[in-house]
């Protein structure tokens, strides 16, 4: 019955049907990440918490966005992020060491947001990854 559902009629109506794939180690920084999109009304895929977990989705899920942390434990996103930039998906980084975070030229136009995260920060950031997205 809730599937049958009209869309709510709210600002959260744009981002509905909007599907954001979270890459992120670090199980309640993911858990928070997955309710912050939930509340604002995206659909969310994952959250992966390796890069062969993440690539495979990135490279065969119906996905307009992702949220990327930078360090998952000794590998880095990168391979996703190029997987991603492959298929045209925008998306978002997310590093606890923002200073010491070197985004090879490929992905330097991709928002960085350093954690802690705050809700508003990361919703702001994912929009304007997503403006003018196809």
């Amino acid at each position: 019955v809730a599937a049958m559902m009209a869309p709510d009629p709210d600002s959260q109506a744009t981002n509905q049907m909007k599907r954001i794939l979270i890459v992120e180690d670090e199980v309640l920084i993911a858990l928070d990440t997955q309710e912050t999109l939930k509340d604002a009304g995206f659909e969310v895929v994952g959250p992966a918490d390796r890069i062969d977990r993440a690539l495979a989705l990135a490279e065969s899920e119906p996905i307009n966005g992702a949220i990327l942390d930078v360090n998952l434990g000794k590998e880095q996103i990168w391979p996703v992020a190029d997987a991603l930039s492959a298929r045209g998906i925008r998306f978002i980084l997310l590093t606890g060491m923002a200073s010491d975070c070197k985004v090879p030229d490929a992905h330097r136009n991709a928002p960085l947001v350093s954690k802690p995260i705050l809700p508003e920060r990361l919703l702001a950031a994912l929009r304007t990854a997503l403006k003018d997205a196809p």
